[in-house]
C-alpha cells in the first residue's frame, strides 16, 4: 500500500523538481532522501 502511495505521488515530486519556486525544498536533505527512496532524479 505505501508503496503505491510513493508511485502514485511520484509524478508530483517530479513536476515539483521542475518548478522554481520550489527551490528551497530541493536543497532540504529529506527533500533528496524522498526523491531517492522514490527513484527519481534529483
Amino acid at each position: 500500500m505505501a508503496g503505491k502511495a510513493i508511485q502514485d505521488n511520484a509524478v508530483m515530486l517530479n513536476e515539483l523538481n521542475k518548478q522554481t519556486n520550489f527551490d528551497s525544498f530541493r536543497n532540504d536533505p529529506r527533500y533528496k532522501d524522498l526523491l531517492k527512496r522514490m527513484n527519481l532524479p534529483e
